[in-house]
């Protein structure tokens, strides 16, 4: 903008101290007025009195006063991320107000220029650029809407006319369009509006192709919510509570695996802590102001912000940067060879531009489900596809004109050695996870830095796939370990289930569990052989009603169970409608009829979940889910219903198995055998060996009992299966990939001559064995800690059965067919109901021009480049030219 001439004749141009001053008093005001209960009615009259006032003193169009007010603009973004609790949103809208009307009247001045321009073409400034741009902008999504909202034959006429009027107003002032399209003031405009709406989209939380109106609203409302707290702490986190217990573990960690180890360990610690912390915050702020959220929700859902890379108007600007870019070329004609770098270049963006808007609206999105012919698992996910919902177009089915057929899916896995001390309790004082490498090697609980470590363990060889047999245990050199081997038959064939007393999880069976207590006193014995079961347990435990953390209710997770409990000034009913062991068997036999479904008492305990049914006065029925374990937070989070979730209330399962067989061993190697059902235990019964157990659907035998145990085992290296292997094996019906990993260890400890042993690992969903030094002190497992690697065997097949192609789908590596791109997005575990694989479906036939646009363009910064009559190489000679000690006055 230019300093307008001013109203008076005694008016001085305003300075920018002056008018930063001038607009500081107007954002204390609005702050102060902002914090009384008037509607905003005292903040936007303070507004209009500063336009008034400013006005009368002819500097409304100052760029002093507009800078000024950018600056408390950005300034009270800052101070409202700091206060977030206490400044009032007010002075920010004031002052958006008056820029707003600051720009009005410039464009007004500048719009003089077209009223009466005779022979001049009116000249191009920033007010009108900045206000034809996004009316342009507005103009191509009306088009869009023109042809979506109305039937075909309105449409098309209405759109016509939107597209008429466009192209008339610029052909009546085509002499100022033409110079408008090839100014440095439209690039910039058009650029500035660019990075604005890439801002927006950054900001806003966009929708993705996987996410449906229910989880974008959730993710929206949680992370934006979160947005402001998060702000607030960008510099320094809340502060955190640490305990005496934590602070020793950290002084152990230091101590036995290294000084500085236990520090790191706190530092991540701490910094879950603040994490967890910010959550807490940015929740309670969410709850506070979800109104407020909401309807900042519906606006952004109605201009289209969380969608906005793929809006026309969006698009739009991409297309007039690309005419502008055209209007500087053809200022620039005739060319000359010298000049060929240079229109290489700016043609490569606009080749580039238009190939983006073009591949925004041309590009297929989706998700593709698919369960390996190898190994369907318990799932009723399909083994072939034809089609897909493209996304980018609500969900239209787009089919292939093929059929897309998953052989083989497994996934490797990172592993890690952890390696803990054991405390005096018999729980881990110090624990810490290595990675594994041949010829590492680990030393624990130096003395002093120059003192000799304790222990000491060289990692000898290192297998990625093995087969393993005889992994059971023997009597060692005084472990103190007691192991005790259950036979289980299955399909016909028997295998060896260990257990330990270093273990106590149970082993889960359909609609029971089976518990081992190796008793160290016959008092521990007796007890064991009592009820623990509470009598009024539920089908699968208790479900937990809380607020804030206080718990209102818990009834048992029955179906048909009720209960009632005050919350939120109200009195609030709650039916137990339905109940689950295992959630992802249930959710995959959804679609069957209710007779064949697996029955609550059949099912093998997992991750259980009730489907609760709430009520209250003035709330309509709400249908609520609690689960039990790690998806307690999701299902009070990203699933919790909004409606109680904005009342306050959580819903929690506590899963207790109803019945339990029980296999307790006395100190004198005697086993009896009880079985408890709701705190009614059954008369003992002895157990010897090759007794079959008292299990209803299962047949598990009492096997030997190792005192002092050490791990037994012996390891086969496998080598690993090639692209070619892996397709070859899914067609033979093999979809897991054979063997475990392991890791020889060479252990030195205290008082006894080096020794070896195999430590065998194994997938997430297997149970790995738990080996330890021979003085008890060291606990060592191999443990998996993430994915390293998808991997899936695909074919194309025609109607008629024929294979048109096949691939092994890799990370970077996707399946191309018919111009589609298939990339791995997920996988599925066996214990999650799969082998299951999810595959990300791309459609761009512009891809390959996008590239041949960024290679121009870079072809043509080269050749520019080359030239020495070029810019570049101009002010290159000139600094040669200087002397060393610089130019001389």
């Amino acid at each position: 903008m230019t300093e307008p001439a001013t109203a008076r004749s005694d008016a001085a141009p305003v300075t920018y101290g002056r008018a930063v001053l001038w607009t500081a008093v107007l954002f204390g005001l609005s702050w102060w007025a902002g914090l009384g209960e008037t509607h905003g009615i005292a903040p936007a009259v303070l507004g209009i009195a500063f336009c008034v006032l400013i006005a009368r003193r002819g500097v409304l169009r100052s760029q002093s006063l507009v800078m000024a007010g950018v600056t408390w603009l950005v300034l009270g973004a800052i101070l409202e991320l700091v206060f977030l609790d206490s400044l009032p949103a007010a002075p920010l809208v004031v002052l958006l107000g008056v820029l707003l009307v600051q720009f009005l009247a410039q464009l007004a001045s500048d719009l003089r220029a077209f009223a009466s321009p005779g022979d001049a073409v009116p000249p191009v400034t920033y007010a009108v650029t900045f206000a034809l741009v996004p009316l342009l902008a507005f103009g191509a999504e009306m088009f869009r809407l023109a042809r979506i909202v109305y039937s075909e034959s309105v449409g098309a006429v209405v759109s016509m006319t939107i597209a008429a009027s466009f192209l008339l107003l610029l052909a009546v002032w085509w002499d100022w369009t033409k110079r408008a399209f090839s100014s440095l003031k439209m690039a910039v405009t058009l650029l500035s509006l660019i990075g604005l709406g890439s801002l927006a989209g950054t900001i806003v939380i966009q929708h993705m192709p996987e996410d449906s109106v229910e989880a974008h609203h959730e993710k929206f409302m949680n992370g934006e919510g979160a947005a402001p707290v998060n702000a607030r702490y960008l510099f320094s986190d809340p502060p955190v509570a640490w305990s005496d217990a934590e602070e020793a573990r950290r002084a152990a960690m230091n101590e036995k695996f290294g000084a500085g180890e236990g520090d790191r360990w706190a530092k991540l610690q701490r910094q879950e802590k603040a994490r967890k912390a910010k959550e807490t915050e940015a929740r309670a702020w969410v709850a506070a102001n979800h109104d407020a959220l909401q309807s900042f929700y519906e606006l952004c859902e109605s201009a289209r912000l969380t969608r906005i890379f793929k809006t026309w108007y969006f698009n739009a600007l991409l297309v007039l940067l690309g005419f502008t870019v055209v209007g500087v070329m053809a200022r620039r004609w005739p060319y000359r060879w010298r000049d060929s770098g240079w229109v290489a270049t700016h043609a490569g963006i606009v080749f580039t531009l238009v190939c983006l808007a073009a591949s925004d609206l041309a590009v297929r999105d989706g998700f593709v489900q698919l369960a390996p012919t190898a190994a369907q698992g318990a799932t009723d996910v399909p083994t072939e596809a034809r089609s897909f919902k493209d996304q980018q177009d609500g969900g239209r089915p787009r089919g292939f004109g093929w059929t897309l057929r998953l052989v083989r899916t497994s996934a490797d896995w990172y592993q890690e050695l952890a390696v803990a001390f054991a405390s005096e309790g018999g729980g881990v004082s110090a624990q810490q996870n290595f990675r594994l490498f041949p010829g590492k090697v680990i030393e624990l609980e130096r003395p002093s830095p120059d003192a000799p470590p304790r222990y000491r363990l060289e990692m000898i060889e290192v297998l990625d796939r093995c087969r393993t047999s005889q992994v059971g245990y023997r009597r060692g050199p005084g472990s103190g370990m007691t192991a005790l081997q259950l036979v289980v038959d299955e399909k016909g064939a028997a295998g060896d289930h260990w257990v330990t007393d270093e273990e106590t999880s149970p082993l889960a069976l359909p609609g029971s569990q089976l518990v081992v207590v190796m008793a160290k006193s016959p008092e521990d014995a007796e007890r064991a052989l009592t009820a623990r079961i509470p009598a009024s347990t539920g089908s699968i435990g208790f479900v937990r009603v809380t607020s804030e953390g206080e718990e209102l209710a818990r009834i048992p997770a029955t179906v048909g169970q009720s209960g009632e409990f005050d919350a939120d000034g109200r009195r609030w009913r709650l039916v137990v409608s339905e109940t689950t062991f295992d959630v992802t068997r249930s959710l995959a036999e959804r679609k069957l009829p209710e007779a064949e479904r697996t029955p609550v008492e059949k099912q093998v305990p997992g991750i259980g979940g009730a489907t609760l049914l709430v009520s209250a006065d003035g709330v309509d029925l709400q249908r609520a889910n609690a689960f039990s374990g790690e998806f307690d937070e999701i299902g009070n989070g990203q699933m919790a219903n909004p409606v109680l979730k904005k009342a306050g209330l959580a819903f929690h399962l506590d899963l207790v198995v109803p019945r339990e067989v029980r296999v307790v061993v006395r100190p004198d190697d005697t086993a009896v055998c009880v079985i408890e059902e709701r705190g009614t235990v059954s008369t003992p019964r002895a157990l010897g060996a090759g007794d079959v157990l008292p299990i209803e659907g299962a047949a598990i035998r009492f096997g030997k009992l190792v005192r002092d145990a050490e791990l037994d085992v012996t390891v086969e290296p496998l080598a690993a299966e090639s692209d070619a292997d892996y397709m070859r094996n899914g067609l033979s019906g093999v979809n897991e990939q054979p063997g475990r990993p392991a890791v020889r260890l060479r252990v030195t400890e205290p008082g006894a001559e080096p020794y070896e042993m195999w430590v065998v690992g194994g997938d997430p969903w297997t149970r790995t064995p738990l080996v330890e030094s021979r003085d008890k002190r060291l606990k060592m497992v191999l443990t998996s800690t993430a994915e390293s690697m998808y991997r899936s065997a695909v074919q194309a097949i025609d109607p008629a059965g024929n294979v048109l192609g096949e691939h092994v789908v890799r990370v970077n590596t996707p399946f191309r067919m018919g111009g589609y791109e298939f990339y791995q997005n997920q996988f599925m575990r066996p214990d999650q109901g799969g082998p299951v694989a999810v595959f990300r479906v791309k459609y761009d036939p512009f891809v390959p021009f996008l590239y041949a646009g960024f290679a121009l363009i870079s072809i043509g910064v080269i050749v520019m480049l080359w030239f020495p009559g070029q810019r570049a190489f101009k002010l290159h000679a000139h600094l040669a030219g200087l002397p060393e000690e610089g130019p001389k006055n």
